[in-house]
C-alpha cells in the first residue's frame, strides 16, 4: 500500500528534475549557454574565390587606369616644357604603366579580350620602320589618321622605341617637336584604352566585375561557376605558356635549335623584359592566392585545397620558386637579351621551373577541378 502511494510523488519529482535541466540548458534565466544552429547563409567556397579574385582584378584595372593617366600627363608636360627632367619622368611613367598592363595580361579574358584591347596598346615585336615612317609623316597626320593608325605604330612598344631606341634622338631638342607630339598622342591613346577597360568593369558600363563575382549563381557571361573557373584556369595556364615559350624561351633559343635570339625579347630598348615577366608571374600568384600580398585571400589555392591539399600547396611552392629563380637571374643580369647568352644557365633554370608550374596547373589542377584546357600553344590574343 505504501509503495502505491509513493509512485505519483516519484513521477512528480522526475518531472521537476527534467524541467530544471531544460531551464538551465535552454533559454530561461541567466545560467547556461544557449545553443544556436549554424548559420545557413555563409558564402560558399566558390563565392569566396570569385569575390577575392574580383577584388584583385579590379585593383589591377584601377592601378592601370591611374598609371595610364600619369603617363598622359607626363607626356603632355614634356611637350609643353621639353627638359631632361620631364623626359626622365615620361620614361618612368611609361615603365610603370607598362608594368601595370603586364599584370592585367594574366586576367585578359571576357570583354577585354573580345574587344582586343591588348593589340591596341601592346603589339609586339616592335616595328621600328612603321614608327619611323609615322614620325616622318607626322606633319600631315591628323587626329583621324592617328585614330586609324595600325597597332604597330602606337602603344607601349612604339613609345618604348621613341623613348629608348637606337635612333639617337635627343627628345628635348628643338627639332624633335614632332617626336614629342607623337609621344603625347600615343600616351593619350593608351589612356583611351585604359578608360575603355575601366568602363568594361564599371557597374554603369558592362559591369564585368559583377558578372565575375556573381558567377557562382550564374550570369550572362558565365552561366555557371564552372564556366568562370574554366576561364580563369585557362588564362593562367595560357599566360604561363606565353612567358615560358615566348617571353623567355624564344630569346633563349627554344624555337631555334638552342641558338639564342636576344633580339626577340619583349622590351629590347628599355631592357624591361625581365621586369615585365615578373609582373606577369606576380599576377598569376595573386589570382591563385586570392590576394595581392596580404596573405588573407581565398583564391584557387583554398578552393583546390578542399579537394587536394597537397597539390594546392605544391603550386604555392612552385610559384614561389619560379619567382625566386627569376629574381636570381635578374640580380645576376637584369637585361634579358644579355642574360640568354651571358647567364644562360640561370635562364634555363627559370624555364625549368616554369615548365614544372605549367604541368601542375595545366594538367594536375585542371584534372582535379574538372577543367578542360581549351587553348593550344599557338593561341594568341
Amino acid at each position: 500500500m505504501i509503495q502505491k502511494k509513493l509512485i505519483p510523488w516519484l513521477a512528480l519529482a522526475g518531472l521537476l528534475i527534467v524541467s530544471v535541466a531544460l531551464f538551465n540548458c535552454g533559454g530561461g534565466g541567466g545560467g547556461g549557454e544557449t545553443t544556436t544552429p549554424p548559420p545557413t547563409n555563409q558564402p560558399s567556397a566558390a563565392e569566396k574565390m570569385l569575390s577575392a579574385q574580383g577584388q584583385v582584378m579590379q585593383g589591377a584595372v584601377d592601378a592601370f587606369v591611374a598609371r595610364a593617366d600619369e603617363l598622359r600627363v607626363a607626356a603632355d608636360d614634356l611637350t609643353a616644357a621639353p627638359t631632361a627632367d620631364a623626359l626622365a619622368t615620361v620614361r618612368d611613367r611609361h615603365l610603370q604603366a607598362a608594368l601595370a598592363w603586364q599584370r592585367l595580361e594574366s586576367c585578359h579574358f571576357g570583354p577585354a579580350k573580345e574587344q582586343r584591347l591588348e593589340r591596341q596598346i601592346h603589339f609586339w615585336p616592335t616595328r621600328p620602320h612603321t614608327i619611323d615612317q609615322t614620325l616622318a609623316d607626322w606633319a600631315t597626320v591628323s587626329q583621324q589618321d592617328f585614330a586609324e593608325l595600325g597597332v604597330a605604330g602606337k602603344g607601349f612598344p612604339a613609345m618604348e622605341y621613341l623613348l629608348h631606341g637606337p635612333h639617337g634622338r635627343d627628345l628635348t631638342a628643338a627639332d624633335q617637336a614632332d617626336a614629342r607630339a607623337y609621344l603625347a598622342a600615343m600616351a593619350s591613346d593608351i589612356k583611351r584604352v585604359a578608360d575603355q577597360l575601366a568602363a568594361i568593369w564599371a557597374e554603369d558600363g558592362e559591369a564585368f566585375h559583377t558578372q565575375w563575382v556573381d558567377a557562382f549563381k550564374g550570369t550572362t557571361l558565365y552561366p555557371s561557376f564552372h564556366a568562370a573557373l574554366s576561364a580563369m584556369v585557362n588564362q593562367l595556364a595560357f599566360q604561363l605558356e606565353q612567358v615560358k615559350n615566348t617571353k623567355i624561351g624564344k630569346p633563349y633559343g627554344l624555337e631555334s635549335g638552342g641558338a639564342p635570339r636576344p633580339e626577340t625579347v619583349e622590351a629590347p630598348y628599355s631592357h624591361s623584359s625581365a621586369a615585365y615577366i615578373q609582373a606577369n608571374l606576380e599576377m598569376v600568384q595573386w589570382l591563385y592566392l586570392g590576394d595581392s600580398g596580404s596573405g588573407t585571400g581565398f583564391g584557387l589555392h583554398e578552393y583546390l585545397a578542399e579537394r587536394d591539399q597537397v597539390l594546392a600547396d605544391d603550386i604555392v611552392a612552385s610559384l614561389a620558386r619560379s619567382l625566386s629563380t627569376l629574381a636570381a637571374m635578374r640580380q645576376a643580369n637584369d637585361v634579358l637579351s644579355l642574360a640568354v647568352t651571358q647567364n644562360s644557365d640561370q635562364v634555363a633554370v627559370c624555364i625549368e621551373e616554369l615548365q614544372a608550374l605549367i604541368v601542375l596547373i595545366k594538367v594536375d589542377l585542371a584534372n582535379v577541378l574538372g577543367v578542360t584546357i581549351t587553348f593550344n600553344d599557338n593561341d594568341g590574343d
